[in-house]
């Protein structure tokens, strides 16, 4: 609904809302995304809404960017990373403010989130199951910067180079742009979930609000260096309401003006204003009246300039106050997820249905009434009376309104049911059916009651009740079906033509064996199936339906055509046209789950998940007598490598006569028009394949437009099918590839893409699209030049599955030759090859400089060969000489293509010849006699066995490099060597001892040529000579009368060096000098105190026993003084 009021509902709301993102300079202008429902565009503040995402081929979107330097610029994520309600083709990009879409680069997996760098918008970030990646030209090309899931991520304010960047349990912080990334400390461990915010109010603070392994709360962390380091805040203060469902949403955010004031959402919206240290509650889900009210499911809380936005389950909420309140502002939202709608036959103007966690709705009156809350799922109109419509909830309990939604009353459920339990109204006995363990039945005023016995394998999900006899009913727990014809009593099994779910069921209400059945996955050609004898045997029917999982298929008696439900749109089917048609005119591309029709009235409505309820009349049937209808074109489509183009199309003649003849036309790019005249026969309601010739096509892009014409040769009278038209390329001397994959068995995990050198997609198959254990080979022709193939897998294991054999992926040239090989099966959530394309007629050497230079090739294929550098080799050894030498291709005469010879004219010396001990480098490897032992040799000149301190290391002597024996201190001498005896007096170092005459005699002076020598002056000499001698026991050397056995001289001295001076030499001192009247000693000491002597003089210093004038003398012999 767009808008509805809420009656018995306790907790309201519009649908889901996964991101919301205002404007950079006008607050008016509003958009957000839904999980399921697209893009939304509000330019008046949220009071109205309109849809910007339709045409998407899937319309969940999980993250928006605005450029701020051009805000008309818009990025947005595909898929549903919270719920996984739908599954990511990618980023898309807006250059018109949402009106239109072009893809943006490769996909990632699943997305998660996408931020433009405020400081250079041609950045962005985009944060995927499979890592963080990167685009530094608005997305042309992308490169992951980080692996892992990363769940959610923040740029730093002021300082965009700094990114933050969380998993499950690893923040990872980059300071140069994603260049390089290191881990933050202090987060806790066992972590299932990180959500990050921060705030231009403080650049270098970072919250992070963590759930524990049981998603349960495990606590808030604040870093305040930029996230290297977090502390604790808060671990005890339960923020998420005792929920465990942080698995499926969770929330932060901080002011953009107060760094103290955050706010957090699991279940309800909880504040802090002191940094994340203490917190309260601020709403509650289950009070749809209070001013703070936001709905259950926070997945979304973001402030814009003051403006705090939050997303959740019930849609769109704004507060200007911190959210001290909020507004709601989801009205003209059209984004329910409904899992199930009912309508009455009786009453076309009554519909009710279950959405998604937000309850029941009945529109009765022009008016959509919430009248109960939780998550609706099953719901039923009583067919007699259209007041009563009945509700359930997630796993079945039932709840009841009889006055068309204004009141409400709970009835329970036998048992707990599937999630999804399945129900609906029996008209004919007024009651309720429903499928738990068994089919159970409620009557108003008397309860359940059990209906069944059969020992169904699980939970039923299906149970459906035919309309004409309601004792036969059909059952279904997933891949199985049973059947009763007595009301439950006893059920018959029935085989199923596959080995997958049964999603739907439909009886025809005329022919209870006649029935239909749909199948859940991606396996191609498998989605319909149809029995004409109650599942005795089946028809698969699915032929030209998209790969894509059928949810719901329903009857229409009026035209006897089916209607089928699928993950993208309604396609319609009758046994006329023999085919599935798209019937999707207005409809957004989303999610069918239900379809109900109104035969009275051949209106039919569809509950879509994420677009609302829709509706249309049914297709308009009329059959002609004269109407072909083309069916299919199968070529020309995609590229082709040649010139000559062939065309193929099916017809189906739906008139009311055979077919034997028609005229085709058909012109490529709207050019000439060509005829070619079909002759054959064509029955009615049959089909026929028709291969027009053969035709040529220029190089490029095309488009092939054909019309059917003149049925035998008669007007068409229905000329609304009769046309068809295809694009393909051809590419002139292009060269074809062949990609071949193999799917393990879980193939809808896996997507692939390959991309253009600048990273553009070329072809593509969604994640979600492929069928499981399936061989696939697409042919592509490519013009010369280098791609990426790049295999995603949405579940992280890669080809990889423990439950069959691995995938497998590979590349081939048109010769066969693997270009790409895959290398490891469990490659994770992505991995990407590159590989080169040319054409053989376009191949050869591209280097002008080369010898086999093709001026005619455009891809190099790597033959080219270079003029090579041929060197002289003028002694025919086979190696040249590095001096001499040309460059070119052929080689001249006497010169070789290997250089390095050192000796040109020596043809036993070159490059690897053995070594020879001879002092030369014989192998030119600049070493000489390498290989042999080493020895010392010194230069001996003079050939005296001793050499000189020159040396060589050689493994032989080297001329006069001959000894071993060093230390010849002249080597120009024969006669000096270390061997020499020394010579005493010729002034040479004979003996190399660094002495010269050593062994010298030890003469003494004799000055006075008395005889003897002066013990104070040695003098060395080899021989003595004049004034020299050997004696040293003169003790005057300055008189000749004074050496040992000299005669006295009578002066008081020591004439003859004994040391003593004779008792007969005393000295003639005569006088009484100090007057006593006795000339004696004391005199004498007078007549030294005259002479300026002053001593005492009490010793015998002649050792002759007495003390007297000869002592005296020898006294004053001492001072140097005589006394005559």
């Amino acid at each position: 609904p767009f808008d509805h009021i809420t009656t018995g509902s306790w907790s309201s709301g519009t649908g889901r809302i996964n991101v919301v993102v205002q404007h950079p300079y006008n607050p008016n202008i509003i958009y957000v995304g839904a999980p399921a429902g697209g893009v939304w565009k509000s330019v008046n503040a949220g009071i109205s809404w309109t849809p910007m995402s339709d045409d998407l081929a899937v319309i969940g979107i999980s993250g928006i960017a605005i450029n701020p330097d051009n805000p008309d610029e818009i990025y947005v994520t595909t898929g549903d990373s919270d719920g996984g309600d739908t599954y990511s083709i990618g980023v898309w990009k807006s250059t018109d403010a949402g009106s239109s879409w072009t893809q943006a680069g490769s996909t990632f997996g699943q997305g998660n989130k996408i931020l433009i760098d405020p400081e250079n918008p041609a950045n962005l970030y985009v944060a995927a199951s499979s890592g963080l990646y990167k685009t530094t030209n608005s997305g042309n090309t992308w490169n992951q910067i980080q692996s892992g899931n990363i769940r959610d991520i923040a740029l730093k304010p002021g300082d965009s180079q700094v990114i933050y960047a969380v998993t499950a349990n690893t923040c990872y912080i980059s300071t140069n742009g994603g260049n390089t990334f290191g881990t933050s400390t202090g987060l806790p461990g066992g972590t299932n979930r990180l959500a990050i915010t921060v705030s231009p109010a403080a650049e270098n603070i970072v919250y992070i609000l963590a759930a524990a392994g049981d998603w349960t709360f495990q606590g808030v962390y604040k870093s305040v260096d930029s996230g290297a380091s977090f502390s604790a805040q808060n671990t005890t203060t339960d923020i998420f309401d005792g929920s465990s469902q942080a698995w499926y949403d969770m929330a932060i955010t901080v002011s953009d003006t107060d760094p103290n004031t955050l706010l957090v959402g699991v279940l309800n919206v909880w504040r802090s204003t002191n940094g994340g240290v203490s917190w309260t509650g601020i709403n509650s889900w289950s009070n749809p009246s209070g001013a703070s009210y936001t709905h259950a499911d926070i997945h979304y809380l973001n402030y814009y300039n003051g403006n705090l936005y939050c997303g959740s389950d019930g849609g769109v909420y704004k507060s200007t106050n911190n959210g001290n309140s909020f507004t709601d502002l989801s009205d003209g939202l059209q984004i329910g997820q409904y899992y199930t709608i009912a309508g009455s036959q009786n009453d076309v103007t009554t519909l009710c249905g279950g959405l998604q966690d937000n309850g029941g709705y009945a529109y009765t009156d022009g008016t959509w009434k919430c009248y109960y809350g939780a998550d609706g799922m099953g719901s039923a109109i009583n067919s007699n009376n259209s007041d009563q419509i009945w509700g359930m909830i997630q796993n079945g309990s039932l709840y009841y309104t009889s006055n068309g939604g204004f009141n409400l009353s709970g009835v329970g459920r036998p048992e707990s049911g599937r999630w999804i339990t399945p129900m609906s109204y029996d008209g004919n006995n007024s009651r309720i059916v429903a499928g738990y363990n068994d089919v159970y039945e409620y009557v108003l005023g008397s309860g359940w009651n059990q209906i069944s016995t059969y020992n169904f394998p699980s939970l039923l999900s299906i149970v459906e009740v035919y309309e004409a006899n309601s004792n036969i009913m059909y059952a279904s727990s997933g891949s199985d079906l049973a059947r009763t014809n007595d009301g439950g009593t006893t059920f018959t099994n029935i085989a199923l033509p596959f080995n997958s779910s049964v999603t739907s069921l439909e009886i025809n209400p005329s022919n209870s064996n006649e029935i239909w059945i749909t199948q859940s996955g991606w396996t191609n050609g498998q989605k319909v199936y149809r029995s004409l004898n109650g599942g005795s045997s089946w028809e698969n029917i699915s032929f030209n339906l998209p790969n894509i999982p059928a949810n719901i298929i329903k009857f229409n008696s009026s035209n006897s055509g089916i209607y089928l439900g699928m993950d993208i749109g309604v396609y319609y089917y009758n046994n006329l046209i023999g085919s599935w048609i798209p019937f999707n005119e207005n409809l957004p591309n989303v999610i069918v789950n239900d379809i109900e029709i109104n035969e009275a009235t051949n209106l039919m409505r569809i509950g879509t998940y994420g677009r609302g309820v829709w509706e249309s009349g049914v297709y308009d049937v009329v059959q002609y007598d004269t109407d072909v209808m083309v069916l299919s074109l199968d070529s020309p489509e995609e590229t082709y490598c040649q010139p000559e183009t062939e065309a193929s199309l099916v017809v189906r003649n739906i008139g009311t006569s055979a077919v034997t003849v028609m005229t085709i036309e058909y012109d490529t790019d709207g050019g000439t028009t060509s005829t070619y005249t079909w002759n054959g026969s064509l029955a009615i309601g049959t089909n026929t394949t028709i291969n027009i010739p053969t035709f040529n096509s220029t190089d490029g892009a095309h488009t092939f437009t054909i019309t059917v014409l003149n049925p035998n040769g008669l007007p068409d009278e229905n000329t609304d099918n009769n046309s068809t038209s295809s694009t393909y390329e051809t590419i002139l001397n292009g060269s074809a590839v062949t990609f071949n994959l193999s799917t393990d068995c879980y193939g809808n995990e896996t997507g692939w893409a390959l991309n253009d050198g600048l990273g553009g997609i070329l072809y593509s198959a969604l994640t979600s699209s492929l069928s499981s254990e399936t061989n696939y080979s697409t042919e592509f022709c490519l013009s010369d030049g280098c791609y990426e193939l790049v295999i995603n897998d949405s579940y992280g294991d890669g080809l990889s599955s423990g439950g069959c054999a691995d995938g497998n992926y590979s590349v081939l040239d048109a010769e066969g030759i693997t270009l790409v090989s895959m290398p490891l099966a469990n490659f994770g959530f992505s991995v990407s090859e590159s590989f080169c394309a040319v054409a053989p007629s376009n191949t050869g050497c591209t280097s002008i400089t080369a010898c086999n230079y093709n001026p005619n090739a455009t891809l190099d294929d790597g033959s080219c060969t270079e003029p090579t550098i041929w060197y002289y080799d003028a002694d025919g050894d086979g190696f040249g000489d590095d001096t001499i030498s040309s460059l070119v291709c052929d080689q001249p005469s006497n010169f070789v293509a290997i250089n390095g010879d050192c000796m040109p004219l020596n043809n036993a010396i070159y490059p690897g010849v053995s070594e020879v001990c001879d002092g030369i480098d014989n192998n030119c490897d600049g070493q000489i006699d390498e290989g042999f032992a080493q020895i010392t040799y010194y230069e001996d000149i003079d050939a005296d066995g001793y050499g000189s301190s020159n040396s060589v290391m050689a493994c032989s002597p080297q001329g006069n490099f001959n000894v071993t024996l060093t230390g010849d201190c002249n080597d120009n001498d024969i006669e000096v060597n270390p061997a020499s005896s020394e010579i005493c007096g010729n002034g040479i170092d004979d003996n190399c001892n660094e002495q010269i005459d050593e062994n010298q005699t030890t003469f003494y002076a004799d000055s006075d040529l008395d005889g003897f020598g002066d013990l104070n002056t040695p003098v060395l000499a080899c021989t003595p000579s004049a004034g020299i001698v050997t004696n040293s026991f003169d003790c005057d050397d300055s008189r000749s009368d004074i050496y040992p056995s000299a005669p006295s001289t009578n002066e008081g001295v020591d004439n003859d060096c004994n040391g003593q001076v004779d008792s007969y030499e005393a000295l003639e001192c005569m006088g009484d000098f100090n007057s006593d009247g006795v000339i004696s000693i004391d005199d004498i000491l007078i007549l030294l105190s005259d002479f300026g002597c002053v001593g005492v003089c009490v010793s015998d210093l002649n050792s002759d026993s007495f003390v007297n004038t000869a002592d005296i003398g020898i006294f004053l012999g001492l001072f140097g003084t005589y006394c005559e």
